[in-house]
């Protein structure tokens, strides 16, 4: 019965090697890759190496001497195996994989950075934003990228419309109290930044026009417009922020401005029992 096929890994830079390429001849060079795929087939274990002349198409004494001199450059360790294998498979093996992963994280950066034909440097969230249909398909990309998570929801679904509207709205009111604030202006920290908002929302059952509401109070109240500076941090104070802004909401929020809020408020709930 034929043995079964095992791959063996092997560097690229293997040819480059200064142990083989110091070696005498050819023959040297042949024997070694032999001897790689008998250890691999678990052959080499409990045997005479040199027993294997034959099996590397190489005369006997030639190879008993290959055997003497590749142990003697380090190749091979006291039992005329190839030293350090195991270690070396994995070596090899790890270095591949990182090279696929920045193969496919490559792959999708350009296709987040590309548009309409070209390259777009970044995507900074300024407040006038407008989502083309262009935009649209690059926040659609393929999940499997490594950074899909920077444009896409925890649960795998694409940041709507009212999510990234009220991201802008938190980016504009942070910008209108201070010009230089730092906001989103790559695609990691836009998805963290609209992740934040989505969260509150999804997980956090706020509405969004309790959102809203409270982005403006916060960023017109003399402390906390300089404590909310991120999304992250309207959401880890949302709680307190709310209380706050009820406790005296009558100062911010009346007369036709009330009605509308409550309405909007009223409308989500209508919406959500019919769903």
């Amino acid at each position: 019965m034929a043995k079964q096929v095992s791959w063996l890994s092997i560097d690229s830079r293997m040819p480059h090697d200064p142990k083989l390429a110091n070696l005498p001849d050819n023959d040297y060079r042949w024997a070694w890759p032999c001897l790689l795929c008998l250890e691999k087939r678990g052959e080499l274990e409990g045997q005479d190496v040199s027993g294997f002349a034959h099996y590397c198409h190489i005369e006997q004494n030639k190879f008993n001497q290959i055997l003497n001199d590749l142990h003697g450059s380090g190749l091979l360790d006291d039992e005329f195996r190839p030293r350090g294998f195991e270690a070396w498979q994995k070596r090899v093996q790890s270095g591949e994989r990182v090279r696929r992963h920045r193969e496919k994280q490559s792959s999708c950066n350009a296709n987040v950075t590309q548009g309409n034909g070209k390259k777009r440097n970044s995507t900074q969230m300024t407040p006038s934003e407008t989502d083309t249909e262009t935009d649209t398909k690059t926040d659609k990309k393929d999940s499997s990228c490594p950074n899909s998570g920077e444009l896409v929801a925890a649960r795998g679904s694409v940041f709507n419309d009212d999510i990234k509207r009220l991201g802008r709205v938190l980016a504009q009111r942070i910008l209108d109290n201070d010009p230089k604030a730092r906001i989103p202006n790559n695609n990691k920290t836009r998805g963290n930044w609209l992740a934040a908002i989505e969260k509150l929302n999804r997980i956090d059952g706020r509405s969004l026009a309790e959102i809203e509401a409270v982005i403006n109070w916060c960023q017109d109240d003399d402390f906390w417009k300089a404590n909310i500076l991120s999304a992250s941090k309207l959401r880890k104070q949302f709680p307190q922020l709310l209380a706050k802004m009820n406790s005296n909401g009558s100062k911010r929020l009346a007369g036709p401005d009330l009605i509308a809020y409550n309405r909007k408020i009223i409308d989500e709930l209508n919406n959500e029992l019919e769903t």
